[in-house]
């Protein structure tokens, strides 16, 4: 597995740089046809059952930054394909 960009934190795509997964800032590709897949999961910490101070997405809790900031970049560049991940009863 070697792809070309893996990006660390999803909420860093609507800038003009962000992080990748080996710590080098790189310039973000946020123009329709930039991307083949986005394969993405948010933070559930918010939702967790182990979670006393849960946080609706509204909140802008972890989960709803997570969240917001990959539907914000699945609007700019358009992939067409998107997989999210989900665990159920987190």
């Amino acid at each position: 597995f070697s792809p070309p960009i893996l990006f660390r934190d999803i909420r860093e795509l609507g800038k003009r740089q962000a992080h990748t997964a080996y710590g080098a800032l790189v310039d973000v590709p946020n123009t329709p046809g930039c991307v083949d897949m986005l394969v993405a999961g948010t933070s559930c910490v918010d939702y967790s059952n182990l979670n006393n101070e849960k946080k609706t997405i509204e909140q802008k809790g972890e989960s709803g930054q997570t969240f917001r900031g990959m539907m914000d970049w699945i609007k700019k560049a358009q992939p067409p394909i998107v997989i999210l991940e989900n665990v159920v009863g987190a």
